[in-house]
């Protein structure tokens, strides 16, 4: 009788147990969420002409590297626990500058830069990334030697196009919500076809430009 009423307790302690064991027992990992970030840093650019170096009036005009920032928004969604989809969204200041005696001129140009990419988790907490940009240019400003920064009149001059696209390059390394990165941007469209120059014979110089970018700067997980 007593083996009876223990086998009868078994068998109703069963489906107890099997009623509070839930159907999936795996757990949604943090890293397998949708997450925004924002983000920011330095960005050193440059805008070589295709054909350097330039003789233009006997000066050489060979174009060097200009500093700003950058910063954005960012959205990352983890497929599996390799790969991720990237869709950013930035703000960047890109230029270039030139001397010619006895004075020099500074370009820089104000982009809302759209920014996919793929991202791949190489080791522990570096990732990869590959991708493309394309750049819409917000506004342009001037410096000529000590002079203040001139914000050129679209009706009158603009020396850049008004878009800008290339491929991105990177490297991310992130820990909890914060997150470093270094990213590289390489141009493939010309940022400027409309300066003619010529040299001393009169004829006419590929003036034709495109954007090379370094980005260093730091993240922020908001969600």
């Amino acid at each position: 009788m007593k083996n009876l009423l223990c086998l009868f307790a078994f068998m109703m302690a069963g489906p107890v147990f099997a009623q509070n064991t839930p159907r999936d027992s795996t757990p949604v990992l943090p890293d397998q969420k949708l997450s925004l970030a924002l983000y920011g840093g330095l960005n050193v650019s440059n805008m070589p002409f295709l054909i350097a170096p330039i003789t233009v009036e006997g000066f050489t005009v060979e174009t060097q590297q200009e500093y700003a920032y950058f910063a954005g928004f960012s959205a990352r969604k983890p497929f599996g626990r390799h790969y991720a989809g990237l869709l950013e969204s930035q703000f960047t200041v890109k230029g270039f500058s030139f001397k010619t005696a006895p004075l020099g001129s500074r370009f820089r140009f104000h982009y809302l830069d759209i920014v996919p990419q793929f991202e791949y988790k190489a080791y522990k907490n570096l990732f990869v990334s590959l991708g493309g940009y394309w750049g819409i240019r917000l506004e342009e400003r001037i410096k000529t030697g000590d002079d203040p920064w001139v914000t050129t009149d679209p009706d009158f001059f603009e020396y850049a196009d008004g878009h800008d696209f290339g491929a991105v390059g990177g490297l991310s390394w992130r820990f909890n919500r914060f997150y470093a990165l270094f990213r590289y941007q390489h141009g493939l469209g010309s940022v400027n076809d409309r300066l003619i120059l010529t040299d001393e014979n009169g004829q006419i110089i590929q003036s034709k430009q495109r954007n090379r970018s370094l980005q260093v700067g730091i993240g922020f997980r908001i969600l």
